[in-house]
Formats: C-alpha cells, sequence, structure tokens
C-alpha cells in the first residue's frame, strides 16, 4: 500500500461512518493518532462525480480519488482544505455535500494541481494532519455516527440508553481533557 510506504498504519474497519472506509494510524500504542480515510473510485466516460457528506470534511478526514480515464489512472489525495478549495458546496435531498464533476476538461484541471498528487510530501501533510487531531475527538466522531444507526436497527430500546449513556459518558470525559 501507498499509505505503507509512508508509515501510515491502514485498518479497514468492519463499518462506514462518517465516511470512515479506512482508518490511518500513526502508531499502535498509546501515543496513536489517527485519522478518517474515505476512498472514492470513478471510470471516466463522459462524465461522473463524487460526493462526500459536509460533515465529514472535519478534522483528521483524507478524501483519496481514484480515476481511471481512457487507460490511464489517476490517485489524488485531498485533505479537509483541498476538498472545500476544489470541490463545490452543494444542497442536494436536503443535505449539504461537496461535489466535484468530472469531464474530461476538469480532470485536466486536476492533473494540473500538483498539490493534490499523493507525495511524500503529501503523505507528511497527511501524517501532520493525524499528529494535529485529538484521539477522542476522531473516536467520537465515529461513535456518534454509530450512534444513528444503531438507534434506527436496534432491537431493544435498552441497548440504545445503554450506548447513550456510554457517549455521553465519553463526551465528558474528553471534555475535561480537552479543557486541561
Amino acid at each position: 500500500s501507498r499509505l505503507l510506504d509512508e508509515n501510515i498504519l491502514v485498518a479497514k474497519p468492519f463499518f462506514d461512518r462518517l465516511g470512515t472506509d479506512l482508518i490511518g494510524f500513526t502508531s499502535i500504542d498509546d501515543k496513536a493518532r489517527f485519522c478518517r480515510i474515505q476512498c472514492k473510485y470513478r471510470e471516466l466516460k463522459k462524465s461522473t462525480s463524487v460526493q462526500v457528506d459536509s460533515n465529514y470534511v472535519v478534522g483528521a478526514f483524507v478524501l483519496f480519488l481514484y480515476i481511471k480515464a481512457s487507460g490511464k489512472r489517476h490517485f489524488y489525495c485531498l485533505l479537509p482544505d483541498d476538498i472545500t478549495r476544489i470541490l463545490k458546496m452543494k444542497e442536494i435531498k436536503n443535505k449539504k455535500v461537496y461535489k466535484l464533476s468530472i469531464t474530461r476538461t476538469s480532470l485536466q484541471s486536476l492533473e494540473k494541481d500538483k498539490s493534490i498528487n499523493f507525495t511524500p510530501e503529501k503523505a507528511a501533510a497527511v501524517y501532520k494532519l493525524m499528529k494535529a487531531s485529538s484521539p477522542n475527538v476522531e473516536f467520537l466522531r465515529i461513535i456518534k455516527g454509530m450512534q444513528k444507526d444503531f438507534k434506527k436497527y436496534s432491537k431493544t430500546q435498552k441497548d440504545y440508553v445503554k450506548l447513550s449513556k456510554l457517549i455521553r459518558s465519553e463526551e465528558r470525559r474528553v471534555g475535561k481533557e480537552c479543557r486541561s
């Protein structure tokens, strides 16, 4: 994996919450930091598009975009600042998303933007983003996404109440950490 080549450890969770297809780690120890990684693959014939929920594009979030066009492969790495700069904010079905419409012309523009190529410098920026993030806040983002689904699919209200109490307890703990 290109991430492993850049000393970013990767795990595939058994869920897809808050746009998390993969989780990138700085290390596997008590000082580990991580990022949420969303991966998008598109094959360009005439046009295609990519959408990312605007709620995902906070903190340590990384979008990997893989586009295949005319037999050529294009691989891009977008951090939150890149996403807000390149993708357009739209409202689709009462939901705010960042959307990128991809045509041959817009693909040429992406090719010219060297800042989104996955280079050792970009990998260092991903690593820096992870190191600057709070692991507790990133973890809570994922857990909150799971809580919403759990409420929908929970077989009993009792399970939902237990999970809600656990999350509130973790939020209080994280809040105390952030204040100190």
